[in-house]
């Protein structure tokens, strides 16, 4: 095997391990071209510097994985468009749910023959595109976006645009997303769960605080695929979370978030459902 084919593979369990159990990858120590490079004036063979050529080569790839590494601790979601189907598999079934897995680690040969076979039914996912300030920095979130302060201890304050209705709130923040993330956090703060393949987006506040019995109208509410749902800041020390703890941006007073349905959904194989089914 050789060095970039060693580095690859050692990557790619990395990989793997953070795909299926959430935990931190194993960190490839990345030297710096430097410290290859000698100080001293000396007469390199010829052998010698195309060993030192390819060393270089050979860090520049280690630089790319490590940038895939990062795309892959978001999600493996984040990195396909809307032109590819995806399998997910779930190889860590103690630790992980795997809710739109198509099957187990052991169930793999088959599930990759049944979608090479086009036995797997397809569902299309509505993804969310988030934007701060005019500019989109997601196209492909599946599951949900945290609005807060960078102190989970302090109070969130901002102010809600939805539709034709505004209105200045204080919280510990919102949840924002697609149907495929109803069942977790959207659901626990009091969101409703959708049907898995719905266009709408869901935003729910977390703990609003209503002082003297007031009582906030846009506590939680369904964004239509046509429409945008627009949050305007009013901390200096906000946070936005993608999909997740890895995916964070700061979000500075009066910048303006903005979340509507993502021109790229996700086209998922072998979604089991409610009942297990996989196959059509």
């Amino acid at each position: 095997m050789s060095a970039v084919a060693s580095i690859q593979y050692a990557v790619y369990k990395s990989v793997v391990v953070v795909d299926s159990a959430d935990r931190p990858p194993v960190r490839l120590p990345t030297p710096s071209p430097s410290s290859l490079e000698r100080t001293d004036t000396v007469e390199l063979s010829v052998r010698a510097k195309l060993l030192l050529a390819r060393a270089r080569i050979e860090l520049s790839v280690v630089d790319q994985l490590h940038a895939q590494l990062a795309a892959y601790r978001r999600g493996a979601s984040h990195l396909i468009g809307a032109d590819t189907p995806i399998v997910a598999i779930n190889t860590a079934p103690r630790d992980s749910v795997g809710y739109f897995c198509a099957g187990n680690g052991p169930e793999i040969g088959d599930v990759l023959a049944d979608a090479l076979a086009g036995k797997l039914r397809e569902s299309v996912l509505t993804r969310m595109q988030v934007s701060v300030d005019e500019r989109t920095i997601s196209t492909r979130v599946m599951n949900d976006a945290l609005f807060c302060h960078e102190c989970p201890a302090s109070t969130s304050r901002y102010a809600l645009h939805h539709g034709r209705a505004s209105e200045e709130q204080k919280s510990s923040g919102l949840w924002i997303g697609p149907a495929a993330g109803s069942t977790a956090a959207q659901h626990s703060a009091g969101g409703r769960v959708l049907p898995v393949e719905s266009k709408l987006l869901q935003f729910v506040v977390r703990e609003p605080y209503e002082p003297h019995g007031t009582r906030y109208r846009l506590r939680k509410g369904l964004i239509r695929p046509e429409a945008a749902l627009r949050i305007h800041s009013t901390i200096r020390a906000g946070r936005l979370y993608l999909d997740g703890p890895h995916d964070v941006h700061g979000v500075e007073m009066a910048s303006i978030i903005e979340f509507r349905r993502s021109p790229e959904p996700l086209r998922l194989l072998g979604f089991r459902g409610p009942r297990g089914a996989r196959r059509t």
